[in-house]
């Protein structure tokens, strides 16, 4: 998918923009609540492309579920964490791989509904 065709496709969800292609069954970006309780922990300037460091935390009660989304990538959804059982810490964190400055974009479900935050990764010192 271009990125010019991804960008029509987006519904601006506040300063989030979340593809409902991508989503699936399960929720509509309509649906999704922005929210500062769900923190991205990425650099706005990454270093080095080849290793972008991505952490999401959220403070948002009842976290059920993390979903990791980006906007320009093969794979539009990069992570899913389960967090329902209650030991344990709705955390995530991992490394992406950017070729292009990207958007993006942690969803966190909970009982009540979807709540979301996202970031842009807006340049890369070393391409990978």
């Amino acid at each position: 998918m271009q990125r010019r065709d991804w960008i029509k496709q987006v519904g601006l969800v506040g300063a989030m923009g979340i593809p409902n292609a991508l989503l699936g069954d399960s929720f509509n970006a309509s649906n999704v609540k922005p929210d500062t309780r769900v923190q991205l922990l990425v650099p706005e300037d990454a270093a080095n492309g080849a290793v972008v460091p991505v952490g999401v935390e959220s403070d948002v009660p009842g976290t059920l579920k993390i979903v990791l989304l980006l906007d320009n990538h093969n794979v539009s959804k990069v992570a899913e964490l389960d967090t329902s059982n209650p030991m344990l810490v709705p955390k995530l964190s991992t490394h992406l791989q950017l070729q292009q400055a990207a958007i993006i974009t942690a969803l966190v479900e909970t009982k009540t509904g979807w709540h979301g935050n996202s970031v842009q990764v807006k340049s890369l010192g070393e391409n990978c």
